[in-house]
């Protein structure tokens, strides 16, 4: 017979552990911690092990190049509120363009841009057209963060 030197209780031959402190260990254990068997999705465990994004930097560059004034890579990268202003930015800048030329068109038949205000829906998506720049050079060169403000550094997301 072995007795287990930290409770001094016998243990059956052939055994590692002693069964009353693996019982003790875990209730302890149970109390003060999070049990083993809970599922975390892969996404919280790699952001949590890395402190990187799992968010691809090549997905949001392309989504920069391609739709980039419609501030769908700000979607992609979690920021709703950034993606949201400048999709609206764009879009009532566009109305705003296409409404004047029209009006332009029709009224006067002049479509200078100091006569109408082109200029006007012009500029608002010059500066989503700007905007997108600006985030699609921040990703290119690693400086981006998502939505949980980690940073974007992943270049291809391996599943």
């Amino acid at each position: 017979m072995i007795i287990c030197p930290k409770c001094g209780q016998p243990m059956p031959e052939g055994t590692a552990h002693c069964p009353n402190c693996e019982k003790e260990n875990a209730d302890e254990q149970s109390q003060f911690s999070q049990p083993e068997n809970t599922i975390i999705p892969a996404e919280e465990v790699k952001a949590d092990q890395t402190g990187v994004s799992p968010k691809s930097r090549l997905c949001a560059m392309l989504l920069g190049i391609f739709l980039g004034p419609y501030g769908v890579s700000n979607f992609y990268l979690g920021k709703i509120g950034r993606g949201l202003a400048q999709c609206l930015i764009y879009c009532f800048g566009f109305i705003l363009y296409v409404v004047s030329i029209f009006g332009a068109a029709f009224h006067s038949g002049n479509m200078l841009i100091g006569h109408s205000p082109i200029w006007k829906g012009l500029l608002m998506m010059t500066v989503s057209y700007i905007w997108a720049l600006v985030d699609w050079i921040l990703v290119a060169a690693g400086k981006a963060r998502d939505g949980k403000n980690l940073p974007v550094k992943i270049w291809i997301h391996d599943k």
